[in-house]
């Protein structure tokens, strides 16, 4: 039986072993199978319970809710912290509910890893997470927005194959490791996309084979008569994979209702995108490219933003966009009626970019600059874009690279969309520092039980 380490002298498991310094050698593989009593306190950016050892040491355990007494496995000793296992619930907490989907537990999938903890605490958890992240940039940080469905929301997926038994199954990415969970059913899925992925597309797995993936993405099919819901697929097939049978696989199963098309190796069968638009207007998409997980992502994000520019600016501003993806947000900024500049790197995204508007861009309201926002940004500068207001949606690790590029941009108010809340704080930090003064920061529940935290953030010029 392994040691027990106790939380403290009066532990009733007696007194703990000694711990292992961080130096000494052996030191990670001396903690392997040692256990531990801790309270929990925190809920911490990953989605980790953070507690302390008797030591002092700050120790991150998956599966926890802040408030309990749990028992761990001690299993990794890192530099300043110590990652263990959940073993048992000594004392429950009131934020802990029953998760909806049982492979939610610690160290299976890693795609919930709070589903175990109530909303209202999910979403004070997300809050406290944007106010440290942003606390040296002096922006008031607004309440937090839950625009999304608890359950049944996530419009797009990419799962994994894998063989089970003489089988093949979808499986989601285990939460710390390499390992897969096969799974059946996920209850935070559209159930339209569950039923296409989960029923109608099993034939396809074998097919896929080891190692491949099958991603699907919800929206709205323009091809069909009436419009209709549709899913759009994109298949990655396994490396021992036969090409011919799959595609006739897939020729079969796009014919069928609710399949609107399929990318295959760059092949296209069926329709090439999918409308993910509303009254803003179209969005076309892929399975196999980037979009929001929610509808209120590609529907109430965007008008939040453009609400975001109308207050301050002149009418019909001059709009630079950066990362401007397939036109997401820029849907909302034509929406003011100004010349809107959107920069994207990613081909194909850039190309739909030109579609969102026949007319804006036939008009020269709408200029899609197809380059890496890093060489862009001077090209415009150069050429004398003097824009009212910037706004940018950088991937998670945010806009670094630029920030000194920003800093020679005269424009009166910069609105930020980010995913990621540390870079963003980092960057509004260093925006400050070029002459950006960040005003508000207002964070956004898009991925209920997950880690993630959408956030818009709004600067103006000092």
């Amino acid at each position: 039986m392994p040691p027990t380490l106790s939380t403290s002298a009066s532990s009733s498991d007696g007194p703990g072993a000694v711990l292992p310094s961080v130096a000494s050698p052996g030191a990670s593989a001396a903690y392997s199978g040692l256990r531990a009593r801790v309270t929990l306190t925190d809920l911490a950016a990953g989605g980790e319970a953070v507690g302390r050892l008797a030591d002092g040491r700050v120790v991150f355990v998956p599966g926890g809710v802040s408030g309990e007494e749990v028992e761990v496995a001690l299993d990794e000793l890192r530099k300043g912290y110590v990652r263990a296992s959940l073993r048992s619930i000594v004392t429950p907490s009131l934020l802990r509910q029953e998760p909806a989907c049982p492979l939610s537990i610690p160290g299976r999938c890693g795609g919930c890893p709070i589903m175990h903890v109530t909303r209202s605490e999910q979403l004070h958890a997300k809050a406290r997470w944007v106010s440290r992240a942003v606390r040296h940039s002096g922006a008031e940080v607004l309440p937090i927005l839950s625009p999304t469905s608890d359950l049944g929301y996530r419009l797009r997926a990419r799962l994994g194959v894998i063989p089970v038994g003489d089988q093949f199954k979808l499986s989601f990415a285990s939460a710390r490791s390499s390992e897969r969970q096969p799974t059946s059913d996920c209850p935070v899925l559209d159930p339209l996309l569950s039923d296409v992925l989960f029923h109608k597309a099993t034939h396809l797995l074998a097919l896929i084979g080891t190692g491949g993936y099958l991603s699907g993405l919800v929206g709205i099919d323009r091809g069909k008569t009436p419009s209709e819901r549709a899913v759009h697929l994109a298949i990655e097939p396994g490396p021992r994979t036969s090409r011919a049978p799959l595609v006739k696989a897939l020729e079969r199963l796009v014919a069928q209702h609710h399949i609107a098309g399929a990318i295959i190796d760059q092949q296209i069968i069926g329709a090439a995108t999918i409308d993910l638009g509303d009254e803003l207007g179209p969005l076309p998409a892929s399975a196999d490219g980037f979009a929001q997980a929610s509808a209120p992502g590609h529907s109430q994000l965007p008008r939040w933003v453009a609400d975001a520019l109308r207050l301050g600016l002149t009418s019909r501003p001059t709009i630079l966009e950066l990362y401007a993806g397939s036109g997401n947000l820029t849907r909302a900024l034509l929406s003011l009626q100004g010349p809107v500049t959107a920069v994207e790197g990613e081909p194909r995204a850039a190309a739909r970019l030109r579609t969102l508007s026949e007319s804006d861009y036939a008009a020269g309201r709408l200029t899609v600059k197809p380059l890496a926002v890093e060489k862009a940004l001077p090209q415009l500068l150069k050429e004398g874009l003097r824009p009212d207001a910037i706004v940018l949606d950088p991937p998670r690790g945010g806009a670094r690279s630029i920030v000194p590029l920003l800093g020679t941009v005269t424009a009166s108010k910069l609105v930020y969309v980010s995913c990621d809340a540390m870079t963003l704080g980092r960057d509004l930090v260093e925006l400050a520092a070029f002459g950006y003064r960040p005003r508000t920061v207002q964070p956004i529940d898009l991925m209920p039980h997950t880690a993630e935290v959408e956030c818009i953030a709004i600067l103006d010029r000092a």
